[in-house]
């Protein structure tokens, strides 16, 4: 199945911010993860427990593209698309000549 999304997510240096009981979202990656739960349903459920995710974003992306892969399969464990992100087995992120972000859920055997 692929996804896309309209904007790029944010760093993972940007999704937390600490308190002094732990850690909360930052207001910044509340409002992504709302607006791409909207841009990414309906989705179809994966029928395999694990699976890998392939990740394409813009190639004007500032930053690390390392530290989008969190946020990205948070949200699609939050819209139902993969099961929990501890059974993704491979990820591959890199930059491409694309206009937002392709990510492709394959579900492994």
């Amino acid at each position: 199945m692929i996804y896309r999304l309209s904007e790029v997510p944010p760093s993972l240096n940007m999704m937390f911010h600490y308190v002094r009981k732990g850690r909360v979202l930052t207001k910044e990656y509340r409002a992504w993860r709302k607006a791409m739960s909207k841009e990414l349903l309906p989705v179809t459920p994966l029928k395999c427990e694990k699976y890998s995710l392939e990740i394409q974003v813009p190639r004007k992306t500032r930053g690390d593209i390392d530290n989008r892969i969190k946020a990205i399969s948070d949200l699609l464990v939050e819209v139902g698309a993969t099961p929990d992100d501890r059974h993704m087995d491979d990820c591959r992120i890199v930059r491409a000549d694309v206009d937002e972000t392709v990510i492709e859920v394959v579900g492994l055997a």
